[in-house]
């Protein structure tokens, strides 16, 4: 049966509705086990009841899959809908190309809606001998990464069958596989920051594709939730099963389809991370920026509140709740051995000072000035011979500011005119 007429088939033109059922990424998915992957779908319930009846159809080069779904899908969550049977190859694709994608969705009531994508498929780069026995040496071999294999993660490349990965343009995510609707979430989430990050800083992330991996253990009191951004694969998110199940339920705070739905931005320090990743300065200012962004204003955070609150000598954890806590500021070059948030909540309140007193520019120009010193050719590594031109304030704020703040920064910060990257003190 030929589908019904539609209004319009340009890419992008797609307008997400603000009720009823909603085609909210077109996506490649990967199941680790076949190089030549499949289209994908997400769709979203917007109201707040379960909705049933619907059908899903995805076509590219004149050929068309797809049928009625089964089940119910409740209010106010989202769905992938694939079938992993009709790969690239059906679709006639089996070298890399651009490929016109297109989605039909069918209520019950016979409305339809169609999204279309122009998406650059490629095979997935296979997993090589090594990088598989070694995620099988630590994982196990049902599935669950622990952290002494993160060092195996360094690559987009999947451990089959344990891992799936999906793609939306420049985003991808790479989950276990029986969590495989955080992916979903997750693109969307990377979309959302990324682009309020670019806005409100004005600079781009150096990552083609930016990729979120999750791994995670069974023993969550041996491995700990924590995250890295490496510069060679991205963001990568240790984590317990125990929690992915959580986040999956709809209990975690901000790992929700909820935000997801609202544009809600809930990583902005782990994408800001990603903004700044192999940058001249040290990894404390780094992270700093990250927490700097965790908030309504700055990233579209999801909380009403930032993650902290600045004071006159110290800075606020946890504003208003009660678990509030008030902190002295940390001297940024020691070495003493704390909790790291408080480095890092130390440099926020830096980079807030900055927006303070000399604006939202003149934070953009340093951060700006920051991202093109890495993208000529630097980097902040000092274990590879790598020391600065000038030190921090020297090389990228005193040009901007057109003034030396170093008498400040080492009386509330701890760090003055000669500090570099590689100065930490013992």
């Amino acid at each position: 049966m030929a589908p019904p007429p539609t209004a319009t088939l340009e890419p992008t033109a797609y307008v997400v509705p603000s009720a009823g059922l909603a085609i909210w990424q077109v996506l490649l998915r990967y199941n680790g086990e076949n190089e030549f992957g499949t289209f994908e779908a997400t769709i979203c319930n917007l109201d707040g009841v379960p909705a049933e009846n619907f059908s899903v159809r995805i076509s590219a080069n004149d050929i068309e899959i797809g049928g009625r779904f089964n089940g119910s899908l409740a209010g106010r969550t989202c769905t992938g809908v694939y079938d992993d049977f009709f790969d690239f190859t059906f679709f006639g694709i089996k070298e890399p190309q651009m490929a016109t994608v297109t989605v039909r969705l069918t209520r019950a009531d016979g409305h339809e809606a169609v999204r279309i994508e122009e998406m650059e498929v490629r095979r997935l780069r296979p997993s090589n001998p090594e990088r598989q026995a070694a995620f099988e040496d630590c994982a196990g071999a049902d599935e669950g990464s622990q952290e002494s294999c993160l060092p195996n993660v360094r690559t987009d490349a999947l451990a089959a069958p344990h891992e799936i990965k999906k793609q939306s343009g420049k985003y991808a995510a790479i989950v276990l596989a029986r969590f495989e609707n955080l992916a979903n979430w997750w693109l969307a989430d990377l979309q959302a920051c990324d682009q309020a990050i670019s806005e409100y800083l004005g600079v781009e992330q150096p990552f083609n594709p930016l990729v979120g991996r999750v791994t995670a253990s069974e023993q969550a009191s041996q491995h700990p939730e924590g995250y890295y951004v490496n510069p060679g694969v991205g963001i990568v998110l240790w984590t317990d099963t125990a929690n992915l199940r959580g986040i999956l339920a709809g209990v975690d705070a901000f790992w929700n389809w909820e935000n997801m739905l609202a544009g809600k931005c809930s990583q902005a320090d782990r994408v800001t991370q990603a903004f700044m990743v192999d940058t001249p300065i040290h990894q404390r200012l780094i992270e700093g920026l990250g927490v700097f962004m965790t908030h309504p204003q700055r990233a579209n955070w999801y909380a009403q509140v930032p993650a902290i609150r600045c004071e006159e000598n110290g800075y606020t954890e946890y504003p208003g709740q009660a678990e509030e806590t008030l902190w002295p500021y940390e001297d940024l070059t020691s070495q003493k051995t704390i909790a790291a948030r408080r480095y890092s909540n130390t440099a926020a309140c830096f980079w807030e000072y900055i927006e303070k007193e000399y604006g939202v520019d003149g934070l953009r120009q340093i951060v700006q000035g920051i991202a093109a010193e890495r993208d000529a050719g630097s980097n902040r590594y000092c274990d590879r011979g790598f020391r600065p031109r000038s030190p921090f304030l020297e090389r990228f704020v005193e040009p901007v500011l057109g003034l030396d703040i170093s008498a400040v920064t080492e009386e509330l910060f701890g760090f003055g005119e000669d500090w570099s990257p590689c100065d930490v003190d013992e």
